[in-house]
């Protein structure tokens, strides 16, 4: 039908020396022009260029840093972030460097080419003769990826997808099977908490880098006993699953981080189980306050190695497993909200996508509600009363 359409999470990833193009519309498709993104990450630079038979626009996305520019006579050097326009002319000599220590620089190109001149028939076998033009190694280098642990999980699985919808990388960790195809991913799977750091060490050194963001949505709240009934092996173990295997994650990649001399950014989720608790669940409701607490913490500890640390504090989703109960006193609830509903997951992800990828170093130590307003609201719908005491008899 003369049209085609693409998603910026479905580029085909080409590994230049030290930069990334990620073709979208190829020339092979076109008769005039090609679409691509280019990654160029921290510390890092595209060759020194100019083209002859196209002409570039640059959309930048995300990022900044310096365009390099020369002739005969002269150097110059053109700042750009994100959502700059930039033109490269005919013949205009250019080199993109990174200028950011926080992440990497990204930006559309488009190449329309000058129909007097001959160009490669395909995408990548220009930039296979540009590899060799150059004398570059072609080069597994990658973007810096976002880590996202508890991948397999309700909100985990909406998250890796939300990021691949807005062109970004991810590693996928969680003890689970990871079912959901995902066009950017690298999934892995880690039988126990101790094969965390090893898995992760292992990706980081065959691509060189390390996650640009940690998004760990870890933890679980299968276990619902009065305290009576409660035996400390299973307060424990929610005491491990949802924090002390938290802090393994977070102290393993902070530690990463340093070494590599990367800045870093941690979101941990959390639950408002920290500020309102439930009801039978106080190894769950400990274990997110101690969350709050240990970011406050680490966020000292890391501040002055250019991570930062925050807390997300989720409250009832729409049509989640646990929040999606019928009855008078949910439709009540729901009611007195401020927004009138529960938030849904997609504006959860979103959200949490959103505020981890723009947010400043400068930022640490938070913890942010996403509840629809639930926090605010004084007036009670109802009362949670305790059953009768029978049911709580201690047992001989």
């Amino acid at each position: 039908m003369g049209i085609k359409k693409v998603n910026l999470g479905e580029g085909k990833k080409f590994a230049f020396e030290k930069h990334i193009n990620e073709f979208l519309i190829r020339r092979e498709d076109a008769k005039l022009s090609e679409v691509f993104t280019v990654v160029v990450p921290i510390n890092k630079t595209t060759h020194d260029q100019l083209h002859e038979d196209m002409e570039q626009i640059f959309i930048v996305i995300q990022g900044e840093g310096v365009v390099r520019t020369h002739n005969e006579n002269s150097v110059e050097e053109i700042k750009i972030k994100k959502n700059d326009i930039l033109l490269i002319q005919l013949d205009t000599y250019h080199q993109i460097i990174n200028t950011s220590k926080n992440e990497d620089l990204k930006y559309i190109c488009i190449n329309a080419f000058n129909k007097e001149k001959e160009t490669e028939f395909t995408s990548v076998s220009h930039a296979d003769n540009v590899i060799k033009g150059y004398n570059m190694t072609k080069n597994n280098l990658n973007e810096r990826p976002v880590l996202v642990v508890g991948a397999a999980g309700f909100i985990g699985k909406e998250l890796i997808k939300t990021l691949n919808n807005n062109g970004k990388y991810v590693w996928a960790f969680d003890k689970n099977e990871i079912t959901d195809e995902f066009g950017r991913a690298e999934k892995v799977k880690i039988n126990k908490d101790e094969d965390f750091e090893r898995e992760l060490l292992k990706l980081c050194k065959k691509y060189d880098t390390c996650p640009e963001i940690l998004i760990d949505a870890t933890g679980n709240n299968s276990v619902k006993k009065h305290s009576f009934n409660l035996t400390e092996k299973e307060f424990e173990r929610q005491i491990k699953d949802n924090l002390v295997s938290v802090y393994g994650h977070v102290s393993t990649y902070a530690k990463i981080c340093k070494n590599k001399e990367f800045s870093g950014k941690i979101m941990l989720l959390g639950s408002l189980g920290a500020k309102m608790s439930h009801r039978e669940m106080v190894g769950y409701d400990a274990a997110k306050g101690g969350l709050e607490t240990m970011t406050r913490s680490l966020s000292l500890d890391y501040a002055p190695f250019n991570i930062n640390i925050n807390l997300i504090e989720i409250g009832p989703i729409e049509y989640s497993p646990t929040s999606n109960t019928d009855g008078d006193k949910t439709t009540l609830l729901r009611k007195l909200l401020p927004v009138g509903r529960y938030p849904t997951l997609k504006e959860v992800a979103e959200f949490i996508i959103n505020f981890s990828k723009d947010i400043p170093i400068i930022v640490t130590g938070q913890n942010i509600s996403v509840d629809g307003g639930l926090l605010s609201q004084l007036r009670p719908v109802f009362i949670e009363k305790l059953e009768e005491p029978k049911e709580y008899k201690l047992e001989d």
